[in-house]
Protein backbone atom coordinates (compact mmCIF):
# COMPACT_ATOMS: atom_id res chain seq x y z
CA UNK A 1 0.00 0.00 0.00
CA UNK A 2 1.66 3.30 -0.95
CA UNK A 3 1.62 5.91 1.06
CA UNK A 4 0.68 9.73 -0.82
CA UNK A 5 2.42 12.56 -0.04
CA UNK A 6 2.05 15.06 2.91
CA UNK A 7 -0.62 17.56 2.42
CA UNK A 8 -2.63 15.09 0.20
CA UNK A 9 -1.61 11.42 2.14
CA UNK A 10 -3.88 10.46 5.39
CA UNK A 11 -3.47 11.86 8.59
CA UNK A 12 -2.79 9.81 11.52
CA UNK A 13 -6.27 9.93 13.78
CA UNK A 14 -4.64 8.86 16.46
CA UNK A 15 -3.74 12.50 18.72
CA UNK A 16 -7.62 13.68 17.44
CA UNK A 17 -8.78 10.68 19.14
CA UNK A 18 -6.77 11.75 22.11
CA UNK A 19 -8.58 15.27 22.51
CA UNK A 20 -12.24 13.29 21.90
CA UNK A 21 -11.29 11.36 24.21
CA UNK A 22 -10.56 13.75 26.74
CA UNK A 23 -13.73 15.48 25.42
CA UNK A 24 -16.02 12.94 25.39
CA UNK A 25 -14.92 11.45 29.14
CA UNK A 26 -15.98 14.84 30.64
CA UNK A 27 -19.16 14.67 28.62
CA UNK A 28 -19.93 10.96 29.97
CA UNK A 29 -19.35 12.48 33.91
CA UNK A 30 -21.55 15.58 33.50
CA UNK A 31 -24.45 13.00 31.54
CA UNK A 32 -23.59 10.50 34.59
CA UNK A 33 -24.15 13.67 36.92
CA UNK A 34 -27.25 14.50 35.19
CA UNK A 35 -28.93 10.61 35.77
CA UNK A 36 -27.87 11.13 39.23
CA UNK A 37 -29.68 14.90 39.61
CA UNK A 38 -32.80 14.08 37.28
CA UNK A 39 -32.91 10.28 39.06
CA UNK A 40 -32.66 11.85 42.23
CA UNK A 41 -35.63 14.71 41.97
CA UNK A 42 -37.78 12.16 40.01
CA UNK A 43 -37.95 9.88 43.43
CA UNK A 44 -38.22 12.86 45.97
CA UNK A 45 -40.43 14.90 44.04
CA UNK A 46 -43.45 14.52 46.48
CA UNK A 47 -40.44 15.28 49.46
CA UNK A 48 -39.84 18.94 48.04
CA UNK A 49 -43.93 19.92 48.41
CA UNK A 50 -42.16 20.88 51.45
CA UNK A 51 -39.01 22.23 50.98
CA UNK A 52 -38.12 25.80 51.83
CA UNK A 53 -37.59 28.58 49.06
CA UNK A 54 -34.39 28.52 49.65
CA UNK A 55 -33.84 24.79 48.73
CA UNK A 56 -35.74 24.99 46.05
CA UNK A 57 -33.84 27.98 44.81
CA UNK A 58 -30.38 26.20 45.29
CA UNK A 59 -31.64 23.13 42.94
CA UNK A 60 -32.90 25.21 40.65
CA UNK A 61 -29.65 26.81 40.31
CA UNK A 62 -27.80 23.68 40.61
CA UNK A 63 -29.88 21.88 37.43
CA UNK A 64 -29.13 25.39 35.67
CA UNK A 65 -25.24 24.85 35.86
CA UNK A 66 -25.33 21.53 34.78
CA UNK A 67 -27.49 21.69 32.55
CA UNK A 68 -24.94 24.49 30.96
CA UNK A 69 -21.79 22.19 31.46
CA UNK A 70 -24.19 19.33 29.81
CA UNK A 71 -24.73 21.78 26.50
CA UNK A 72 -21.18 23.29 26.16
CA UNK A 73 -19.58 19.93 26.35
CA UNK A 74 -22.50 18.45 24.00
CA UNK A 75 -21.18 20.85 21.87
CA UNK A 76 -17.48 20.35 22.41
CA UNK A 77 -18.59 16.44 21.77
CA UNK A 78 -20.22 17.58 18.31
CA UNK A 79 -17.18 19.45 17.03
CA UNK A 80 -14.57 16.51 17.74
CA UNK A 81 -16.63 13.70 16.69
CA UNK A 82 -17.50 15.55 13.03
CA UNK A 83 -13.70 15.80 12.91
CA UNK A 84 -12.52 12.64 13.22
CA UNK A 85 -15.48 11.32 11.38
CA UNK A 86 -14.02 14.11 8.79
CA UNK A 87 -10.53 12.41 9.15
CA UNK A 88 -11.24 8.80 9.27
CA UNK A 89 -13.29 8.94 6.28
CA UNK A 90 -10.95 10.89 4.39
CA UNK A 91 -8.36 8.64 5.09
CA UNK A 92 -10.02 5.17 4.17
CA UNK A 93 -9.85 6.79 0.40
CA UNK A 94 -6.62 7.94 0.46
CA UNK A 95 -5.49 4.93 1.63
CA UNK A 96 -6.75 3.45 -1.50
CA UNK A 97 -5.27 6.34 -3.33
CA UNK A 98 -8.48 8.13 -4.28
CA UNK A 99 -9.68 11.94 -3.30
CA UNK A 100 -12.90 11.34 -1.08
CA UNK A 101 -13.45 14.71 -0.23
CA UNK A 102 -16.68 14.99 -1.06
CA UNK A 103 -18.04 11.53 0.73
CA UNK A 104 -15.69 12.81 3.49
CA UNK A 105 -18.02 15.85 4.21
CA UNK A 106 -21.15 13.64 3.65
CA UNK A 107 -20.08 11.63 6.00
CA UNK A 108 -20.64 14.54 8.74
CA UNK A 109 -23.52 16.57 7.12
CA UNK A 110 -25.97 13.64 7.36
CA UNK A 111 -26.27 14.12 10.75
CA UNK A 112 -28.27 17.35 9.76
CA UNK A 113 -30.32 16.28 6.74
CA UNK A 114 -33.93 16.05 7.86
CA UNK A 115 -34.83 11.59 7.53
CA UNK A 116 -31.69 10.46 6.14
CA UNK A 117 -29.87 11.47 9.59
CA UNK A 118 -32.30 8.32 11.00
CA UNK A 119 -29.68 5.87 9.20
CA UNK A 120 -27.14 7.78 7.16
CA UNK A 121 -25.01 8.59 10.22
CA UNK A 122 -24.24 4.82 11.24
CA UNK A 123 -23.85 3.74 7.40
CA UNK A 124 -20.97 6.38 7.07
CA UNK A 125 -19.44 4.87 9.89
CA UNK A 126 -19.82 1.25 9.13
CA UNK A 127 -18.04 2.02 5.84
CA UNK A 128 -15.09 3.78 7.79
CA UNK A 129 -14.88 0.44 9.76
CA UNK A 130 -15.12 -1.57 6.22
CA UNK A 131 -12.65 0.30 5.38
CA UNK A 132 -10.34 0.27 7.83
CA UNK A 133 -10.71 -3.47 8.76
CA UNK A 134 -11.95 -5.11 5.63
CA UNK A 135 -13.78 -8.20 5.87
CA UNK A 136 -11.53 -9.95 8.77
CA UNK A 137 -12.14 -10.46 12.08
CA UNK A 138 -12.50 -7.15 13.26
CA UNK A 139 -15.25 -6.46 10.73
CA UNK A 140 -17.31 -8.51 12.32
CA UNK A 141 -17.46 -6.18 15.27
CA UNK A 142 -19.34 -3.69 13.63
CA UNK A 143 -22.83 -4.50 15.54
CA UNK A 144 -21.61 -2.07 17.96
CA UNK A 145 -22.40 0.88 15.35
CA UNK A 146 -25.76 -0.57 15.51
CA UNK A 147 -25.92 -0.08 19.73
CA UNK A 148 -24.44 3.17 19.28
CA UNK A 149 -26.88 4.53 17.38
CA UNK A 150 -30.07 2.85 19.14
CA UNK A 151 -28.85 3.79 22.50
CA UNK A 152 -28.61 7.89 21.09
CA UNK A 153 -32.21 8.00 19.20
CA UNK A 154 -33.98 6.17 22.42
CA UNK A 155 -32.28 9.04 24.49
CA UNK A 156 -33.13 11.78 21.98
CA UNK A 157 -36.49 9.73 21.91
CA UNK A 158 -37.21 9.62 25.46
CA UNK A 159 -35.71 13.61 26.09
CA UNK A 160 -38.43 14.70 23.51
CA UNK A 161 -40.84 12.67 25.51
CA UNK A 162 -39.89 14.45 28.86
CA UNK A 163 -40.41 17.97 26.93
CA UNK A 164 -44.25 16.88 26.42
CA UNK A 165 -44.51 16.25 29.74
CA UNK A 166 -43.42 19.52 31.34
CA UNK A 167 -45.69 21.99 32.91
CA UNK A 168 -45.19 24.57 29.65
CA UNK A 169 -46.30 22.09 27.36
CA UNK A 170 -48.44 19.04 29.57
CA UNK A 171 -49.02 16.66 26.17
CA UNK A 172 -48.50 13.59 28.61
CA UNK A 173 -48.88 12.86 32.52
CA UNK A 174 -45.59 14.22 34.25
CA UNK A 175 -45.13 10.94 36.12
CA UNK A 176 -43.93 9.93 32.43
CA UNK A 177 -41.60 12.75 32.30
CA UNK A 178 -40.44 11.70 35.66
CA UNK A 179 -39.01 8.16 33.90
CA UNK A 180 -38.14 9.41 30.39
CA UNK A 181 -35.83 12.15 31.79
CA UNK A 182 -33.15 10.11 33.62
CA UNK A 183 -33.63 7.59 31.35
CA UNK A 184 -32.40 9.41 28.39
CA UNK A 185 -29.53 10.56 30.23
CA UNK A 186 -28.87 6.24 30.75
CA UNK A 187 -29.09 5.62 27.08
CA UNK A 188 -26.88 8.75 26.11
CA UNK A 189 -23.94 7.70 28.74
CA UNK A 190 -24.35 4.03 27.08
CA UNK A 191 -23.99 5.56 23.41
CA UNK A 192 -21.41 7.42 24.22
CA UNK A 193 -19.59 4.91 25.54
CA UNK A 194 -19.83 2.87 22.41
CA UNK A 195 -19.06 5.88 20.06
CA UNK A 196 -16.30 6.37 22.01
CA UNK A 197 -14.93 2.36 21.84
CA UNK A 198 -15.65 2.23 17.93
CA UNK A 199 -13.71 5.41 16.88
CA UNK A 200 -10.99 4.06 19.60
CA UNK A 201 -10.78 0.67 17.31
CA UNK A 202 -10.62 2.91 14.07
CA UNK A 203 -8.09 5.00 14.92
CA UNK A 204 -5.85 2.31 16.23
CA UNK A 205 -6.60 0.55 13.14
CA UNK A 206 -5.68 3.52 10.87
CA UNK A 207 -2.96 4.35 12.70
CA UNK A 208 -1.18 1.06 12.49
CA UNK A 209 -2.17 1.30 9.19
CA UNK A 210 -0.39 4.62 7.97
CA UNK A 211 2.70 3.39 9.99
CA UNK A 212 3.02 0.23 8.10
CA UNK A 213 2.09 2.20 4.71
CA UNK A 214 4.90 4.86 5.29
CA UNK A 215 7.12 2.12 6.41
CA UNK A 216 6.95 0.61 3.00
CA UNK A 217 7.85 3.88 1.44
CA UNK A 218 11.32 3.53 3.17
Amino acid sequence: MALMTHGRGPVDPWPLFGWMRVVMWGAIGVLTWMLALTGSISIAKRDMLTWQPEQIQTLTLLIAYSQALNVALFVASLIVSARITYRTMSNVHRLKGSNGQAEAAWSVAWYVVPVANLFMPPRAVQKIWRGTFGDGDEAERRSALWWWWGCALISIALHQLQLRASPAIGLIPPEIGDIANPASYAFAVAGTLIFLRVFRRIARGQSLLIKRAAADVF
